[in-house]
């Protein structure tokens, strides 16, 4: 019997940076490390900031938004009251971590409802046959311009955080430096292709057309690898593509001992998909 799906969200938080040459974006993505020492989900993975939904959560958006508060202390869309101090910040996080209903509360405080810069990304489903498994909302959005946001973590869940071009952190993944799980590096993938957030958030709307995305097991090797084809694949079940298309990651079992590989990279899907228009493409 398949394992009962959870509702979770996750949140692509970019800000602007210096721009480093022509091929370079102009923004970098908050990357944080889960605790390896912990009962957690995902350990010693570098992932996008974000939780499961709690009952108090008005929308998806909202569990994205709280979850990056409470793992990174950084509020998007919301401006903090004028004369608020760093230990009253810390007060309201320590709260809304303890009791997630605070989330509310919170954002009164600030006297900003929450219309913040958000897109939605891409929504993935855990495969079958895990034993965890969470659907997950991923939305993308953007410090505000000029805030010069770091964040910080608490060392408990999370133990590190990173702010890193998506095309650094491929390139950093790829050399066995950086853990990533297939959809962290399937969205940087496709993040890699913009030259601004404008950009980003742009690629991110088209994405969210896409179907759920829940990759199927195709194949395991003697050698640990496992292939998982996503939707438009050939060997897709749900969403098959046409003969000889290969839409597909690989990895060595368990997650992080080695580097994920993309088949063929999300924009490259889109383009499959009749989803054109967008910024030039990023190949694995």
């Amino acid at each position: 019997m398949a394992a009962a799906l959870r509702h979770s969200a996750s949140l692509v938080l970019l800000r602007s940076s210096p721009a480093r040459g022509r091929a370079s974006t102009s923004f970098e993505v908050l990357l944080l490390l889960r605790n390896a020492k912990r009962r957690t989900s995902f350990p010693s993975m570098w992932v996008f900031p974000g939780g499961v939904a709690e009952p108090s959560d008005i929308s998806l958006s909202s569990t994205a938004l709280r979850e990056t508060f409470e793992e990174v202390g950084l509020t998007v869309g919301m401006e903090l009251p004028a004369g608020s101090t760093l230990s009253e910040v810390t007060e309201w996080r320590q709260r809304v971590y303890a009791d997630p209903s605070s989330w509310a509360s919170f954002t009164k405080w600030c006297g900003r409802a929450e219309a913040p810069l958000l897109a939605p990304f891409t929504k993935w489903t855990t495969p079958a046959f895990e034993k965890k498994r969470f659907t997950t909302a991923f939305f993308v959005g953007a410090v505000d311009e000029g805030w010069e946001a770091e964040g910080s973590v608490d060392g408990g869940e999370i133990v590190d955080h990173l702010w890193i071009a998506p095309d650094d952190a491929i390139a950093r993944h790829c050399r066995g430096h950086l853990a990533l799980m297939p959809p962290q590096l399937w969205m940087l993938s496709a993040l890699s292709g913009a030259r601004s957030i404008t950009d980003a958030m742009r690629i991110g709307r088209s994405l969210e057309r896409l179907p759920t995305i829940e990759p199927e097991l195709h194949a395991r090797s003697d050698d640990g690898t496992i292939t998982l084809v996503l939707p438009w694949d050939e060997a897709h079940k749900a969403h098959p593509g046409e003969a000889g298309a290969a839409h597909r990651v690989s990895f060595v079992a368990p997650l992080g001992s080695s580097p994920v590989t993309l088949a063929i990279s999300p924009l490259s899907t889109l383009r499959r998909c009749g989803l054109a228009g967008l910024a030039p493409d990023a190949r694995m």
